[in-house]
């Protein structure tokens, strides 16, 4: 097979493909070091700013972790606005992940223990716990999860949780995470 006939294949198999499933260029590096911290691209960010709220997200990833899923719910037909960021890593064989949440009704879920705290950058004293697994939640580890956030009589309040799928986070990671959570600009 020479060149230009593999050069054609590829050519058709991407066009065939493309015309049913989207195609994702690769990243350059140039490009991937351009990307913002929260790993949004500008769709998703225009998908976000449609809420025409502020939208918390993270201002530091931990190494390896990528944006996985965009959840965007419009105020419409009498339902509350709301979105999800789900964030993973398949790092030395575990899956990790963390969601930022943002909604008028938020994660609750009763805890015996004193919460711990992390100072935010942009929002004071956050409080957490690290809970043990949440069977209604469908949660089989422990997992960190956040107090509510943000202004009380705002549309979106906001919380942060650790690991809903796959294994919990290191503290470290944690922590930094919400000391570098930030608004969209």
């Amino acid at each position: 097979m020479g060149p230009f006939y593999r050069l054609l294949c590829v050519t058709l198999g991407a066009a065939l493909l493309g015309a049913t499933f989207p195609v994702w260029p690769a990243m350059s590096a140039a490009a991937a070091a351009a990307m913002p911290a929260h790993g949004l691209g500008p769709s998703e960010m225009l998908k976000l700013k449609q809420l025409k709220q502020k939208i918390v997200v993270p201002g530091w990833l931990p190494q390896g972790f990528r944006l996985k899923a965009i959840d965007v719910k419009l105020p419409l037909n009498g339902q509350k606005a709301s979105y999800q960021l789900n964030y993973r890593c398949f790092c030395g064989g575990m899956n990790y992940g963390f969601a930022i949440m943002g909604g008028s009704t938020l994660l609750a879920v009763k805890q015996a223990k004193r919460p711990e705290r992390q100072t935010s950058l942009y929002f004071g004293n956050l409080e957490y716990f690290f809970y043990d697994p949440h069977p209604p939640l469908q949660i089989r580890d422990k997992f960190y999860l956040t107090r509510p956030f943000g202004q009380a009589q705002a549309p979106l309040r906001f919380q942060v949780l650790s690991n809903f799928e796959g294994a919990p986070m290191r503290k470290e990671q944690w922590s930094e995470l919400l000391k570098h959570l930030r608004y969209l600009p």
